[in-house]
């Protein structure tokens, strides 16, 4: 397999909405965090100095097809939860890490 034939499966990034609609709330909540580019998409990175949190959305992770967002970190006991949306995702992240509640419709 070429790197041409592998590109061509590759997203474009605008069609990551669900961790962009995710990093809106975040900001709109005032929860700190940062926002990275990862292989084809996106990573949101969230810590406190105790707990932290990935946030992520490319190409291979879990169900990016269906714009759905896969976590791991604080509050995640196998390790790895996938096919959750922006909602799930925010409504974890201000359990563990607080901020306005209402950011996500």
């Amino acid at each position: 397999m070429t790197v041409a034939s592998v590109n061509k499966h590759f997203k474009p990034l605008s069609c990551y909405q669900a961790i962009l609609t995710l990093r809106n709330a975040l900001l709109d909540a005032g929860i700190p965090f940062e926002f990275r580019m990862l292989y084809d998409g996106y990573q949101i990175f969230l810590t406190d100095g105790k707990h932290c949190l990935s946030v992520i959305e490319h190409s291979f992770s879990e169900d990016s097809a269906n714009d759905l967002l896969e976590v791991a970190g604080v509050g995640i006991e196998d390790g790895v939860l996938g096919f959750l949306s922006p909602l799930e995702v925010f409504q974890h992240i201000t359990k563990h890490f607080g901020g306005k509640t209402d950011a996500v419709e």
